[in-house]
C-alpha cells in the first residue's frame, strides 16, 4: 500500500487478501473492489491487480483481515463474513471523527462477541474534511 498525502491518492494490491471498503463521501456510498489472485508467495507466476484511488475530502478506506470476517456471531453461531464488517462500517461511516477503535467496539457489540479465535488487524484511512 502506498498513501500519498501530497497527491491525496492511495494505491494497493490485494495479493489474495481481503480488499478494503471505500466510503466515497462525494456520492455517499460504500464501494468494494474485486478480489483477485492467490495469496502472496503460493505461485511464482501469480498476477495481481493494483488499484489506484483518489482520496477526496471525507473519503474513508477500511482495511481489515479475515480475523473479522471469519469470526462467529455469538447469538446465531453463524460466521459473520464480509457483509458483517460492511454493515458496521455502513452504520458509522458518516461520523466525521470515526476511528478504528469505534468500529471495533461497534463490531463486538453488534455481534455480541465474547472472543476472537484468530488474530485481527483493522486500519482506517480518512481524508479529513477541513
Amino acid at each position: 500500500m502506498v498513501l500519498d498525502t501530497n497527491k491525496n491518492s492511495l494505491a494497493f494490491s490485494s495479493a489474495g487478501a481481503i480488499l478494503p471498503l471505500h466510503f466515497d463521501a462525494k456520492n455517499n456510498e460504500i464501494k468494494t473492489f474485486k478480489n483477485n489472485g492467490v495469496l502472496l508467495g503460493l505461485n511464482n507466476d501469480s498476477k495481481y491487480i493494483s488499484y489506484h484511488c483518489e482520496m477526496k475530502k471525507g473519503d474513508k478506506f477500511l482495511f481489515f483481515t479475515d480475523g473479522y470476517t471469519e469470526v462467529f456471531d455469538d447469538i446465531s453461531d453463524k460466521i459473520i463474513g464480509f457483509q458483517g464488517i460492511k454493515s458496521v462500517f455502513e452504520t458509522m461511516v458518516n461520523n466525521k471523527k470515526l476511528s478504528a477503535i469505534d468500529l471495533e467496539e461497534a463490531f463486538i457489540s453488534k455481534f455480541n462477541l465474547k472472543e476472537f479465535v484468530d488474530d485481527r488487524t483493522m486500519l482506517l484511512i480518512t481524508n479529513k474534511e477541513e
